[in-house]
């Protein structure tokens, strides 16, 4: 699966964030400034199905040889009624 280019919106940013979605699993990179430094960021999209995914983001202490997550998400997808029903 070839590679893909995504802008991850951030405060009065964006950011080139790069990664793949393989076998199931999304992960993207990038840097962002922190605290006046450059930091690399890891995204993870997992128990993707097709109404609901998963999301972790992590920062490295060591350059990106481990992982520690920060904040963890579960996107669920909905089926909205009809605007007229709601009335």
């Amino acid at each position: 699966m070839p590679k893909m280019r995504l802008l991850a919106s951030a405060v009065n940013s964006c950011m080139p964030t790069e990664g793949r979605f393989s076998n199931g699993l999304g992960e993207v990179y990038d840097s962002e400034t922190y605290a006046g430094r450059t930091i690399l960021v890891r995204y993870v999209f997992d128990d993707i199905t097709a109404r609901s995914c998963r999301f972790v983001q992590s920062f490295p202490a060591d350059s990106g040889k481990t992982w520690e997550p920060n904040m963890v998400a579960l996107f669920l997808a909905f089926i909205a009624p009809p605007v007229a029903a709601l009335r």
